[in-house]
């Protein structure tokens, strides 16, 4: 498929916003900084992945790009931002094949502006990867589907797609048996055969891997699942939940308009395979929701059923300005414009450091200050209670080897390069007197806070057979050296 040289200028400016918006930003606490943390340590200690509770492709990627490159906060978040752009043409491709050349232009407009596409490819996070592999997959699939007679290379090249966003994000594991479904539907043959065997071949290693080596078929669903979780919604609640996410991600008015496409769409017998899957992915979010899990609903896994509905928007909005004036069109065109903006411009008032993330300045001190102190051969323990061990980690050039962090719930444990302790006092202890770490950055508040009185030292002291002693007090954290045994 030739692609309109539009898109290339749509590209430009869907690279430049990206781009501005990483120089603006940082990586935000918790899971960007982690991914990092993990690939250092697996980049000084390499091995084929098998199983946990990571899927194993975006964790290869950034840690051939931090192999490649320097700063590994910067590089890994510049990976996100070229991926992220890069989506645009993809997507320009799928729409133009299932709906029109303009429709797809204009889509593609719409995506390089979409805030939170623009947030998760400058975040160290697997977000933009996903879509990009997913909606590529999705592409090549409908491609080889529209063709008279099916060809091989593009169910190829879906399939391999497919089984890359598959290794990256499980929302794609829902997505394979109804495009088996589809395509052997349409005739049974090698393509529905090579399909099916290279879109199921990582599930099947992943599951026979995870219960090799923990028991457990799928650990991340396994530990993440909590009845607990969202008690405090009612069912209706539970059901809305996402639903609501979609309508602030692409902006009320543009909800509006989406639905009205899907359903115009549907009743006109028209792209319901497309409209299948995007309801499937939906249902599968709605339903984590029911059940409960720890991952409590956010923008990015909701991302990808937000930028399959775009196409439909602006299909209805076209339809819509067909039949009134050209001055009523003009002035609901700026009307949907301004709708956007005004969105964009409530999300930044209500939570500025969520809409453009950087790091607190006191994550920045006490990096800078550790980083000056510290040598090489030196064991440090990351307490945390806010999710920024890990930045600090990296920001303060900790020898991942020489590294201990307390990792976020549901995990429950204090992690080292080489094994786990458990996040209760008896775990500590035993982390304490087994790794005899030299430094320990504690954050009142922390996961030690439980043990903490009026002197923090009292509380690392009680815990570990070394002796700790105040060397650095900071805005949020203090830093205690060991000085030896008591």
């Amino acid at each position: 498929m030739k692609i309109d040289r539009k898109v290339y200028l749509i590209f430009l400016i869907s690279f430049f916003i990206r781009a501005i918006f990483l120089l603006l930003t940082d990586n935000t606490c918790g899971d960007p900084a982690g991914k990092i943390i993990v690939s250092l340590e697996w980049l000084k200690h390499p091995s084929f992945i098998t199983y946990g509770f990571s899927f194993p492709f975006f964790h290869y990627l950034i840690s051939l790009i931090i192999y490649l490159f320097d700063s590994p906060m910067i590089s890994t978040r510049i990976l996100s931002l070229v991926i992220g752009s890069l989506t645009i043409f993809p997507f320009y491709s799928l729409v133009c094949i299932l709906f029109d050349k303009k429709t797809a232009i204009y889509s593609s407009i719409f995506l390089s502006f979409l805030y939170h596409h623009i947030l998760y490819s400058t975040q160290t996070m697997n977000d933009a990867t996903f879509l990009f592999l997913v909606i590529s997959s999705i592409f090549y699939f409908f491609k080889n589907l529209n063709l008279a007679h099916g060809e091989t290379k593009p169910v190829i090249l879906s399939s391999t797609f497919l089984l890359a966003a598959e290794m990256t994000r499980f929302e794609a594991w829902i997505l394979i048996p109804f495009l088996i479904f589809f395509i052997a539907s349409k005739k049974i043959s090698l393509n529905t055969f090579l399909f099916t065997v290279i879109s199921l071949s990582f599930p099947v290693f992943w599951i026979t891997g995870n219960y090799i080596g923990t028991g457990v078929f799928i650990p991340l669903a396994n530990i993440n699942i909590n009845v607990h979780a969202q008690e405090g919604f009612t069912i209706l609640g539970k059901l809305l939940i996402y639903p609501y996410m979609i309508v602030k991600t692409i902006t009320p008015l543009a909800a509006v308009f989406a639905f009205i496409g899907l359903v115009m769409s549907f009743a006109k017998n028209v792209n319901r395979k497309l409209i299948l899957l995007i309801s499937v992915e939906l249902l599968f979010l709605i339903s984590t929701v029911i059940v409960g899990t720890n991952a409590f609903p956010k923008p990015r896994y909701c991302l990808l059923v937000a930028i399959l509905l775009i196409p439909f928007c602006i299909q209805s909005i076209r339809a819509f300005l067909k039949k009134i004036p050209r001055s009523a069109s003009i002035a609901t065109i700026c009307i949907f414009v301004v709708s956007m903006f005004a969105t964009y411009s409530y999300f930044y008032l209500s939570a500025k450091d969520e809409f453009f993330p950087t790091t607190p300045s006191y994550v920045t001190e006490i990096s800078t200050q550790f980083k000056s102190m510290k040598t090489n051969q030196e064991k440090v323990f990351i307490d945390s209670f806010n999710w920024w061990n890990s930045n600090i980690a990296i920001l303060a050039e900790i020898d991942t080897d020489l590294l201990a962090r307390v990792y976020a719930e549901p995990y429950n444990v204090i992690l080292t390069s080489r094994k786990t302790y458990k996040k209760r006092e008896e775990g500590i202890k035993k982390y304490f007197n087994e790794e005899h770490p030299d430094y320990v950055i504690y954050e009142p508040g922390g996961v030690l806070s439980k043990w903490t009185g009026v002197n923090p030292e009292n509380t690392i002291n009680s815990l570990s057979d070394n002796k700790f002693e105040r060397i650095f007090t900071s805005q949020k954290y203090i830093i205690l050296k060991s000085v030896g045994k008591k």
